[in-house]
């Protein structure tokens, strides 16, 4: 009968360290909150920063539409005065 109190009172005592480490570890509601504040907070950082960058790529890309028709248009010019020239030449 000693040997089962004994076992009960070890038992008891390993339930007792868990629950104390438990409470001890656990994040509490209000942890919990600040965590989701925090978060939201760098989430949105995060949407507005990739935003930014959507819109920088956005106007890039628009920009080096805009300098490819110079570039096409500058050599269609360039070939049709080629073109004039070669046929002053040999003709």
């Amino acid at each position: 009968m000693e040997k089962d109190i004994q076992k009960i009172q070890e038992s008891v005592d390993i339930i007792a360290k868990t629950t104390a480490y438990i409470l001890e570890n656990m994040a509490t509601k209000e942890d919990m909150n600040a965590l989701k504040a925090e978060l939201k907070t760098d989430i949105n950082d995060f949407r507005g920063e990739m935003k930014g960058f959507k819109n920088e790529t956005e106007d890039s890309i628009k920009e080096l539409k805009s300098d490819v028709a110079d570039l096409v248009d500058t050599d269609m010019l360039h070939d049709k005065r080629i073109e004039k020239i070669e046929n002053k030449v040999f003709a």
